[in-house]
C-alpha cells in the first residue's frame, strides 16, 4: 500500500485512508461490517 495518510484499527478490522481519499478496509467481517 502506498500514500497512506491515516490508519484506524479495531479488534477485528483495520481501515486505511489514502492521500487521494480512497478508503481501504480489511478484517474478519464476521458481522458484515466491512
Amino acid at each position: 500500500m502506498t500514500q497512506i495518510t491515516q490508519v484506524s484499527c479495531g479488534a477485528n478490522h483495520t481501515a486505511a485512508l489514502r492521500a487521494n481519499g480512497a478508503v481501504l478496509t480489511w478484517g474478519s467481517n464476521e458481522n458484515g461490517q466491512l
